[in-house]
């Protein structure tokens, strides 16, 4: 691919990630090119149909969660992620963008095989980090509960925390934390 042919498409790209990012925004062809400064008969050009830029958005979001993930996952072990899994979870969850990004996608997912699939490889990985974080096989109960309160405290931060308070959602993940401690032990 030529290097302008790679500038157009990331600037195309670039234009969908900030739709997405933005309040009760659509990610309508016509704005996406009209944010990247092309007309829109290029952006047809690199992606002839909504779904083929919609699929290329959601691996282009799967690559960041990744990315993003086996950055902080290196600075968590077993021995210390149980402990540390709350502040972990508040500072990503208080990213008003990503949980956008993750709602939109979610739609698209659940109208899209292809999107549904990149989408559920992205979760694959936000679990595989979880479960590095806790000490704990990825298929285990508790994984699963984190990886639930990683994204249902990301809504509940964008739509119920105005203020965007990290204190406020620190007491929560506290709260979640010291009731899954004392919550019985799942039957596995």
């Amino acid at each position: 691919m030529q290097v302008a042919t790679k500038q157009v498409r990331e600037r195309i790209l670039e234009a969908a990630m900030l739709l997405l990012r933005e309040p009760a925004t659509r990610l309508a062809q016509p704005r996406v090119a009209r944010l990247a400064g092309i007309p829109q008969g290029h952006l047809t050009y690199y992606f002839p149909k909504k779904t083929d830029l919609v699929a290329a958005v959601a691996r282009r979001f799967a690559d960041i969660v990744k990315t993003d993930l086996e950055r902080l996952g290196a600075d968590y072990s077993a021995s210390d992620g149980p402990q540390r899994l709350p502040d972990f979870l508040a500072e990503r969850v208080r990213d008003r963008d990503a949980t956008r990004m993750l709602l939109r996608m979610l739609v698209e997912a659940d109208g899209d095989p292809h999107v549904r699939e990149i989408v559920i490889q992205a979760m694959r990985q936000c679990r595989a980090v979880l479960a590095q974080m806790l000490g704990r096989d990825e298929s285990h109960a508790d994984v699963n509960i984190a990886l639930a309160a990683f994204w249902g405290l990301g809504i509940l931060h964008l739509f119920l925390n105005e203020d965007n308070d990290l204190a406020t959602t620190q007491r929560v993940l506290r709260r979640a934390d010291q009731w899954l401690r004392h919550a019985p032990p799942p039957e596995d």
